[in-house]
């Protein structure tokens, strides 16, 4: 056998059966400059294939290649090797969940998964600085669904017949919806079979849809029920009396509490309608007095309405 092909092997051989030797080159083997060469590659080989050149043995990820955790609660994942006297420089681990991170020195993955759900496949790298040795395998982390909290609850709302209201809510991420309605003065709730998303909206109010709701949120795990949320749904605003004293006419509207008024006014029944004064929301119901001044002789014309 020819020596360049010999001292390589020979090398790998006493690497093998003596694990606890330390092998520190000084001189130069005493063979061809193909052997040295031969030498050299057979070393990095080693290295790429997972080989520690220095302890001479073979170094392997072993911690579990899956990990499984819940949204919105703490997770913790630690990888290691199995060779508790070979410590990698650092860990790297891409990608990951959204509110994960990796500790690069202990090779730990914590933090809190958010606004995901499923198994995301990732790459989990040891790296040895010393020799550039690198090894690394697959990690599949698994991100179950927990049961749905809301992030925002729907709001009461009141408005005229004839109106426009929504009611808007959020819950955690993979939730679906059921909106479910009660009437004034029941607690039976009844599905709405039609209302499955985050929005809630009616148009064209009559006062049969006044009442209580709530949404439940759901998913594979669980369901949660939101928050109450009251409809109201009142008469269209009207000036209940117009009197004339003096150059003022004296006009009084009664008001529903929560709602803001605008009342206009123009000089014939087409327009343009200007706003005489806006009147802001108050906590109850009352008669709200106001005078507007003409001249002796005009025609106005008045109309209320809510912005």
């Amino acid at each position: 056998m020819k020596l360049a092909r010999f001292y390589p092997l020979l090398l790998t051989v006493l690497l093998q059966v003596m694990p606890l030797a330390r092998v520190v080159l000084t001189d130069p083997l005493p063979a061809a400059p193909g052997a040295s060469i031969l030498f050299k590659w057979a070393v990095g080989a080693f290295a790429l294939l997972g080989f520690h050149a220095v302890a001479g043995a073979s170094v392997t990820i072993v911690s579990s290649t899956n990990a499984i955790g819940t949204n919105g609660v703490p997770f913790s994942y630690r990888a290691f090797i199995d060779r508790g006297d070979l410590a990698p420089s650092s860990w790297s681990a891409a990608p990951l969940p959204s509110g994960l991170t990796m500790n690069p020195s202990t090779g730990r993955i914590t933090g809190t998964p958010t606004n995901f759900i499923g198994t995301m496949p990732a790459t989990l790298t040891a790296k040895y600085d010393g020799n550039g040795a690198e090894i690394s395998t697959d990690l599949f982390i698994t991100i179950l669904a927990s049961p749905p909290s809301f992030t925002q609850q729907p709001a009461s709302r009141t408005n005229f017949v004839g109106g426009t209201v929504s009611f808007t809510t959020a819950a955690t991420v993979g939730s679906a919806y059921l909106w479910r309605y009660s009437p004034p003065g029941s607690t039976n709730l009844t599905d709405l079979p039609t209302a499955q998303s985050a929005t809630l909206v009616f148009t064209n109010l009559t006062t049969n849809l006044a009442g209580t709701y709530r949404v439940l949120a759901y998913n594979d795990t669980g369901e949660t029920s939101s928050a109450p949320a009251t409809l109201a749904v009142v008469p269209r605003p009207a000036l209940q009396s117009l009197g004339v004293q003096g150059a003022n006419t004296l006009m009084s509207l009664p008001v529903v509490p929560n709602l803001a008024y605008a009342i206009e006014s123009a000089t014939s029944a087409a327009g343009p309608w200007t706003t005489l004064t806006n009147l802001p929301p108050v906590a109850a119901a009352t008669n709200l007095a106001f005078p507007d001044s003409i001249t002796t002789g005009a025609a106005r014309f008045y109309r209320v309405r809510s912005p």
